[in-house]
């Protein structure tokens, strides 16, 4: 063909877009973390702040080179993602920019097999030198989830669209926390953490109902002070420490206690907050405990992990006293 016919054509008709001749690779998936949501309500009329967080989904970090043939989304096949065992839906994924049906890049059962997807534009990260992909997820009845990756590539040959597959294995959907806040007469704190939340090994070796709750979880309240204008690294603790009592309700169960706020100190400047922490106690080995518990009148040595933090801003009333920060 005529070279210079060539070039006019190219010239009058545009840039060809030619389909991908190859799948593309599979997603090198660095890590994931847990993204999350928080909600805020302030009821004047009753000095009460509450804060909820909500599990949102997951933010992707991958590996470059992307793209690898040009033109990607990430996607999430729908076929091998599940919720312990039951599928999920597009629907389940509500920021997707795209659903579509294609066909799998491996035969299922020995035949051609197609999935539903739904697709996801990464953005690079100079900080961390990766890719990353924020996955929203609505699927409360979820406390776990399987998510399978793929590379997307729309504009490829037919049957080509779609890269294997890299699976996550299974990951924890954290459950719901609510932390509520309400100045009392008194001027004391009445504070209560709840969510679905449910009793551990260790819960069981203590007996049941309660008691199993109450020694599967701490939750912990602190006041912390630093330096008017100071980082996130100068807070530190004032003394006042509290633990919440698990407390039965008529469907699980809750954290409560009053906290009564320490004096403020006046000079210098000082700014104030309120820290609450829930751990998961669990039974360990004896040289890596920080602590027992009974069960069956036996002291079993016990560590715990932090599974929940929240914040609330104090402040100081004009009549020299710490209130919640409305």
């Amino acid at each position: 063909m005529n070279i210079a016919f060539v070039g006019l054509l190219a010239a009058t008709c545009g840039a060809w877009r030619v389909p991908g001749p190859r799948r593309p690779a599979p997603p090198d998936v660095d890590h994931l973390v847990p993204a999350l949501r928080w909600e805020n309500a302030v009821d004047h009329a009753r000095h009460r702040v509450t804060r909820t967080r909500r599990h949102a989904g997951f933010r992707v970090h991958l590996r470059g080179p992307w793209p690898s043939s040009g033109g990607e989304l990430l996607a999430v096949v729908l076929g091998p993602t599940r919720c312990a065992t039951d599928p999920l839906t597009p629907a389940n994924f509500p920021n997707a920019e795209l659903t579509a049906s294609v066909l799998l890049a491996e035969p299922v059962n020995g035949a051609p097999a197609s999935a539903p997807i739904t697709a996801f534009t990464p953005s690079r990260d100079p900080e961390l030198g990766l890719w990353t992909c924020d996955i929203d997820i609505d699927a409360a009845h979820c406390s776990r989830i399987l998510l399978a990756l793929a590379r997307y590539r729309p504009r490829s040959a037919a049957g080509l669209t779609l890269s294997g597959i890299t699976t996550t294995g299974f990951l924890p959907l954290l459950p719901d926390r609510t932390t509520t806040a309400t100045m009392t007469s008194t001027g004391a704190i009445r504070l209560e953490l709840s969510g679905p939340v449910s009793s551990n090994a260790l819960g069981a070796r203590v007996g049941t109902g309660r008691a199993a709750m109450a020694a599967s979880r701490r939750v912990l309240a602190a006041v912390e002070r630093r330096a008017a204008g100071g980082g996130d690294l100068d807070w530190a603790g004032t003394g006042t420490v509290l633990e919440l009592t698990c407390v039965p309700t008529p469907r699980s169960y809750l954290w409560s206690a009053d906290l009564i706020p320490p004096a403020p100190q006046l000079l210098p400047p000082s700014e104030y907050r309120l820290l609450i922490e829930e751990y998961e106690v669990y039974a360990t080995d004896p040289a890596t405990a920080t602590g027992t518990v009974t069960a069956g009148g036996t002291a079993v040595p016990v560590g715990q992990r932090l599974v929940h933090a929240d914040r609330l801003g104090l402040t100081v009333s004009p009549a020299g006293r710490l209130v919640l920060r409305e």
